[in-house]
């Protein structure tokens, strides 16, 4: 899901304020998702861990489109369940760096602004100036197009807090 309106108020004003400061920068995003279902979440956690016939079997449930063998092997998220992730609580979004033609760039070395210094890392340090954490500083696994906002609060507190 990529709706905003899913997003904690104070995300989605951070989220607007690194679009704002990505424009300035001359970078380009799109976000890809915010609010993630158990479906989803299901799929991402078995990339990298099941066959990729099994994967596309999982994304199909959660009406995601397939994926081929490179990214099918590749571990995308540590979080076994949506109640897991801060994408469950709209304090998470995702993003895609953008070409010049518009189209997605998964590169970790994409320069689209011609500076020299990746656009991931860019958009990252953006985001962290405005009090985001970037998931491409993750020390257990790198996730460069995740940005989250926790408010304060643990995964731990936030289950207890829904009743999960």
């Amino acid at each position: 899901m990529r709706s905003r309106e899913k997003l904690h108020p104070e995300v989605r004003a951070k989220l607007e304020k690194l679009e704002v400061l990505a424009e300035e920068n001359g970078l380009n995003f799109i976000v890809t998702q915010t609010l993630r279902t158990e479906d989803e979440q299901i799929a991402y956690y078995a990339q990298g861990r099941e066959s990729l016939e099994r994967i596309n079997e999982l994304r199909e449930v959660a009406g995601m489109g397939p994926i081929g063998a490179r990214e099918a092997n590749l571990v995308v998220t540590r979080a076994r369940t949506v109640w897991d992730s801060y994408h469950a609580y709209g304090l998470a979004f995702d993003i895609a760096v953008l070409n010049s033609r518009g189209q997605i760039d998964w590169g970790e070395d994409a320069d689209w602004n011609s500076d020299n210094i990746s656009d991931w890392e860019q958009l990252g340090a953006l985001g962290e100036s405005i009090g985001l954490e970037w998931g491409g500083n993750f020390s257990s696994l790198r996730d460069m197009p995740h940005f989250q906002y926790r408010m304060g609060k643990t995964i731990g507190q936030l289950k207890r807090e829904y009743g999960v």
